[in-house]
C-alpha cells in the first residue's frame, strides 16, 4: 500500500467515523451528554 492509499484511507476512516458520530449523538440519552461526562471524557483522551 503507497504513502498516497493509506492516507487516503485514513482520510475516509475519520469521515466515516464523523459520520457516525453524527448519526449516534442525538440518540444517546441526556446523561451521556451532559456537561460532566463531557469533562471527565476529555480528561481521560488527554491523559492518553
Amino acid at each position: 500500500m503507497t504513502e498516497i492509499e493509506s492516507a487516503v484511507l485514513v482520510f475516509i476512516l475519520l469521515l466515516a467515523a464523523t459520520g457516525l458520530g453524527a448519526i449516534v449523538r442525538p440518540l444517546l440519552p441526556e446523561e451521556h451528554k451532559a456537561q460532566e461526562t463531557v469533562q471527565l471524557i476529555q480528561l481521560l483522551v488527554g491523559c492518553w
